[in-house]
């Protein structure tokens, strides 16, 4: 599935597609960038941000940034 992300922070982000603990997509993202990645169901986006306090890692379901090509959707 086709999935979006938008770092909305003033960090570089390292992002991370994994799923069932194989990683099938890395990328840095930096401030204000925006990608299109694509995802297998049941996959989650892994997004580590660097900061004076430490690294700081969040996950999302990939289902939650898929991306609506379809009409109606």
């Amino acid at each position: 599935m086709l999935c979006y992300h938008i770092n909305n922070t003033c960090d570089t982000q390292n992002v991370r597609v994994m799923s069932e603990a194989m990683c099938h997509f890395e990328r840095i993202v930096f401030a204000g960038e925006r990608i299109l990645f694509e995802a297998f169901p049941g996959s989650y986006l892994e997004i580590y941000s660097s900061r004076l306090e430490g690294t700081r890692m969040s996950r999302v379901a990939c289902r939650l940034l898929r991306v609506n090509d379809e009409p109606g959707e």
